[in-house]
């Protein structure tokens, strides 16, 4: 049985009824079983669905789509912090993460263990809770547009260069554009080699996460952080979205069909950032064209769509 060389993942066929065997299985090119894999159990398969052995109405990216879902809500839910006490747990967190562990801000700009802005005041936010020990694993907000002053800016217009004739600035556009900001991992829930100096988690070798006998077959947080954010996009009515993506995440939401278009040089804030602009009627479907599992994923299997389906 031929297989993908560049990232074959071992398991058991235990849903065979003959004598147990051992194959490979491309988790990039499409498997002929597929894995269930426990993100938090040192790569550990936990169980097997043979495609073979299923009905003819299933499909192989159906199956795919449910185990990560499945995995990701396992072990991980999102809450909108849309309170003062979830408010402050963000502002602790990102304290946590931007102050403590990366050092990426000064504490004393940032009394009282809080890490906040003035665009907190016209943003939504999102936590991303570990079920097992309800510690605060990430967040992100989404920097809502002014409607009462469309042309107020986001930070991404302040900071960063655009080419020529990109951006948005016709104001009925900009009341559907929103800027993703402030992700934010726990340095807990760091665990790979180069995720540490990462505010979102992901390493720079992104290939290492297509690896065969990895601990987890994708990075569950930051595309659970990602689904946060076109909640808000699906609650609020944005289409566009800017963002400002490490070079690392923007080759990983690639591979994923989530196709950011660059819009200006990239800039030196703490690290190489690329200024980009999203478009959820162009992003969407293409990545459930590319991963299905991750579009179930990201739209909370077709719940939050933006309009898209």
């Amino acid at each position: 049985m031929g297989y993908c060389r560049r990232s074959p993942v071992r398991y058991h066929d235990r849903g065979c009824s003959q004598k147990a065997t051992w194959r490979r299985v491309c988790m990039r090119c499409g498997p002929t079983g597929v894995a269930a894999v426990d993100a938090a159990a040192g790569g550990k398969i936990l169980s097997v669905v043979l495609l073979d052995f299923l009905p003819f109405t299933a499909t192989r990216e159906a199956v795919m789509a449910t185990d990560l879902c499945t995995a990701f809500n396992q072990y991980f839910e999102l809450l909108h912090a849309d309170s003062d006490q979830l408010r402050e747990e963000v502002f602790r967190l990102r304290y946590q993460v931007y102050i403590v562990e990366t050092g990426f801000e000064r504490s004393e700009d940032h009394p009282c263990g809080i890490e906040r802005d003035a665009f907190d005041e016209r943003s939504d936010h999102y936590l991303l809770r570990h079920r097992a020990t309800g510690v605060y694993a990430a967040t992100a907000r989404m920097i809502l547009p002014d409607l009462s002053d469309p042309s107020a800016t986001f930070p991404i217009e302040r900071h960063c260069a655009f080419y020529e004739g990109l951006g948005i600035r016709d104001p009925e556009a900009r009341r559907r554009l929103g800027e993703l900001s402030r992700f934010a991992v726990s340095k807990a829930f760091k665990k790979r080699i180069g995720e540490a100096g990462s505010l979102i988690g992901v390493s720079e070798d992104v290939d290492r996460y297509f690896e065969p006998d990895e601990r987890r077959v994708l990075p569950h947080l930051s595309l659970g952080l990602f689904a946060a954010e076109l909640r808000i996009m699906h609650e609020h009515g944005l289409t566009d979205g800017y963002a400002v993506i490490e070079p690392a995440l923007y080759r990983l939401l690639g591979h994923f069909g989530a196709t950011f278009n660059q819009i200006g040089p990239a800039v030196d804030y703490h690290g190489k950032r690329i200024p980009c602009l999203g478009n959820v009627n162009e992003i969407l479907p293409n990545i459930k064209r590319v991963a299905r599992s991750v579009w179930e994923l990201m739209t909370d299997a077709g719940r939050y769509t933006c309009g898209t389906e």
